[in-house]
């Protein structure tokens, strides 16, 4: 995505969550923005409060996990799956996918 584009991205984001500061959708796409632009703190920040939002559901604490992988924290990255083991947990692929029903380790 070109700068550019980014800058649109995260104002329309940013937008949005005035709309709605508790749309977890709007957080995700801003952390995924934040993350492509190398802001990866902040991305973090926003991934962990996208994940509080949707109650820990998979699509967010995957985006949450990849968030703490980018950073370097593998422990954290990993947790992330183990949060709700009964329904999905994190495979070791570099990723940090999660899938459901899997279970490993």
């Amino acid at each position: 995505m070109k700068a550019r584009r980014q800058q649109e991205a995260i104002t329309w984001c940013r937008d949005a969550l005035e709309l709605d500061p508790n749309s977890a959708f709007s957080r995700l796409i801003l952390a995924r923005v934040l993350d492509a632009q190398g802001d990866l703190h902040e991305a973090l920040m926003e991934s962990e409060r996208a994940a509080e939002l949707a109650g820990g559901s998979m699509p967010f604490a995957a985006h949450l996990g990849y968030a703490y992988a980018r950073l370097g924290n593998r422990a954290q990255a990993f947790g992330q799956g183990r949060r709700n083991p009964e329904k999905y947990t994190l495979r070791p692929n570099g990723f940090c996918a999660l899938v459901p029903g899997d279970r490993w380790g």
